[in-house]
């Protein structure tokens, strides 16, 4: 496929089918990567060794104390990665004060996760004031869906943070602001498919996979532009963690569009998508082994993955597809 895509105005125009297959995917960021709205625990930081993890550590530590703003950054995402939070809070607060704008962030991000709305809106304000992707996204996100007591629902605002946030790096500022013009919220010269394809090319898994749902012909809403490259978007975004991309790739492999269905392969991209706790791939993953697709008929597994599709949130089919198989499994006893 020929198809390119003009890109936002500080890019250069690329192929969408050669900006990833014909070069490695670059590494995720060590620090300053989010791995979604409501999970701290993306920095890979966990994949040092515990002894350089250490060394690490004391020498960002050390870097803080002497008015390094970086320092107190990397210190604190070290120590929110063990799962010792309430260290990380004085090395964040210093980067912060020291104008560290990424500090800013993962400080209003604790605030946030602990209902200290006003405290989190304060800092994701200082946090983008400089120069943090990150913060505006998260300011974004608040105008988007407003937050009583704290600012109200603004989606023209909102779109205004995720723009900044975008041309500071934030990959999921980039595809809030393609899922916000996809959406019909706002309107804007850019295409949204334009700002998920910037959002994959900074690994945003989201990103990634609202290309491959805007290939798809969104879910049904218009006709599919290319199914072959929404799969490979899809994939691309299990990759870089993203659950539901995971399962949009299984499903793929399990209808008979242009291809034969490859139950063994689509096997493999719902585990993984139910291992990110995706309740759609759980789900999924429950009716092949309910219908013996792929793997030998199991209705007992078929129901462990229906109940962990339900408890995840995929209510109507996987609530209802357990509560069958769990009377089958009854009438068999």
């Amino acid at each position: 496929m020929g198809k390119r895509l003009k890109l936002l105005p500080f890019l250069v125009t690329l192929s969408v089918t050669s900006i990833f297959a014909k070069t490695p995917l670059p590494p995720l960021p060590v620090v300053l990567t989010q791995c979604g709205y409501q999970k701290l625990s993306c920095s890979k930081i966990s994949k040092y060794p515990s002894s350089q993890l250490k060394e690490r550590l004391e020498l960002a530590k050390k870097r803080c104390k002497s008015g390094d703003g970086e320092g107190c950054l990397e210190g604190g995402v070290i120590l929110a990665e063990v799962g010792n939070k309430k260290g990380a809070v004085p090395l964040f607060k210093k980067g912060c004060d020291l104008e560290n704008g990424e500090s800013c962030y993962w400080l209003g991000w604790m605030a946030d996760e602990v209902n200290l709305s006003k405290e989190a809106f304060r800092l994701y304000q200082k946090g983008c004031r400089l120069g943090s992707g990150l913060a505006c996204n998260s300011l974004g996100w608040f105008y988007w869906f407003g937050k009583k007591g704290v600012v109200k629902k603004s989606p023209s605002i909102a779109f205004t943070y995720f723009n900044r946030g975008c041309s500071l790096g934030s990959g999921d500022a980039c595809n809030n602001a393609g899922v916000m013009e996809d959406n019909g919220e706002v309107q804007s010269p850019i295409d949204p498919a334009q700002y998920f394809l910037y959002a994959c090319s900074l690994n945003s898994g989201q990103g990634c996979g609202s290309l491959g749902y805007w290939f798809d012909g969104n879910g049904g809403e218009r006709e599919p532009v290319d199914q072959l490259e929404a799969y490979f978007f899809y994939r691309l975004a299990c990759r870089l963690g993203t659950g539901w991309g995971c399962g949009k790739a299984g499903e793929y492999q399990t209808q008979p569009l242009s291809h034969s269905p490859n139950y063994k392969l689509a096997l493999l991209w719902l585990k993984k998508g139910c291992e990110l706790e995706d309740g759609g791939a759980c789900s999924q993953l429950g009716q092949l082994y309910y219908e013996g697709k792929g793997v030998k008929r199991d209705l007992r597994k078929a129901y462990r993955y229906f109940q962990l599709g339900c408890k995840l949130g995929d209510f109507e089919f996987g609530c209802n597809m357990g509560s069958e198989v769990e009377e089958k499994l009854k009438e068999k006893e």
